[in-house]
């Protein structure tokens, strides 16, 4: 049985931050509705990612910055709830090496976008553990987001991974 192998390889991430502080007042409390994308205030950033040039993996990632509100009013009044959270990726490009500028676009653009859902499901998960019904982050083109920042990610070199581990030499993990 043959296969094709990629050239971009996602072999792991992890969700490496996470912050929530639900306001304690009874309104927060007492709140049970469904809280709709107006009523969540986003913000994002980028990772610049790190080039291990060992194997030649990338370490990337993004964060996002939330806050739930009563209304679509954002005032601190209406706050139920801020956070923050953030995932890492670990990527390889195979032996093959790819074109220069390929390999940069695949890190720079690909990276927070195979990274977002993971991060979102999490954070989802999250505030409805919380007791925030029917929360869910909405779906964001981060793609285009990357695109838009372009050559402001900047790709950091490393010689060696880091100390804390050994990064395996092949998965077969999504």
């Amino acid at each position: 049985m043959g296969g094709i192998e990629s050239s971009f390889q996602f072999l792991s991430y992890k969700i490496d931050s996470f912050h929530l502080d639900v306001t304690r007042d009874v309104r927060s409390l007492a709140f049970g509705g469904v809280i709709g994308p107006s009523q969540i205030q986003l913000s994002f950033g980028l990772r610049n990612p790190l080039h291990i040039s060992v194997d030649n993996f990338y370490v990337g990632g993004l964060d996002v910055q939330f806050s739930l509100f009563i209304s679509d009013d954002f005032s601190d009044a209406n706050r139920l709830a801020t956070g923050r959270a953030g995932v890492s990726g670990l990527f390889r490009v195979a032996a093959e090496k790819l074109a220069e500028e390929t390999e940069k676009n695949l890190v720079r653009l690909q990276i927070p976008a195979l990274l977002f859902p993971f991060l979102r499901s999490a954070v989802s998960s999250l505030l409805i553990n919380a007791g925030f019904p029917g929360v869910v982050i909405p779906l964001i083109n981060v793609y285009e987001l990357a695109s838009q920042v372009g050559d402001k990610i900047q790709i950091q070199e490393a010689a060696a991974p880091p100390a804390t581990g050994a990064i395996p030499a092949k998965s077969n993990s999504p």
